[in-house]
């Protein structure tokens, strides 16, 4: 009933879902890195994606303190490629249409540790998108995230 839309259906058989993917982790001195793979067919709307990223720890000698507590500790260049491809579409309107897209991402960044427990992440996204007409949209973007834990 949720494959159905509000009116406007994707183009569904049957009930059954089936997923199987493989994520990896790594570390290899400063570098560390994550990939991951999934296929995925829900209701017989397949689809796959791909994701890989890796990054460089830089340790940064302490050079500030704020109340006794060093101040930019380390910087962390990354790149991260991402891809999905949808293997179904849908004519007529549909409510989501990013949904159908198929999807490339080029990420590249800089992750700033700045106190313990505490980042800054600034990135640049090369985003390619393929439309159901065979356009491509370039929706290029800035992301800037502040990670606090506690």
């Amino acid at each position: 009933e949720l494959l159905a839309g509000a009116g406007l259906p994707l183009p569904f058989e049957g009930d059954e879902k089936w997923e199987a993917g493989l994520n990896v982790d790594w570390r290899l001195g400063r570098w560390v890195g994550f990939a991951q793979y999934v296929k995925q067919d829900i209701a017989s709307l397949e689809r796959q994606g791909l994701e890989i990223e890796t990054a460089f720890h830089i340790p940064i000698p302490p050079l500030f303190a704020a109340w006794e507590t060093p101040v930019f500790k380390w910087l962390r260049p990354a790149v991260r490629y991402s891809d999905i491809d949808n293997d179904f579409w849908v004519w007529g309107p549909f409510i989501t249409p990013s949904m159908f897209w198929d999807w490339r991402k080029l990420d590249v960044g800089l992750r700033i540790g700045i106190v313990r427990l505490s980042d800054l992440t600034i990135e640049y996204a090369f985003n390619e998108i393929e439309l159901l007409n065979g356009a491509t949209l370039e929706p290029n973007e800035w992301l800037v995230t502040w990670r606090i834990f506690w």
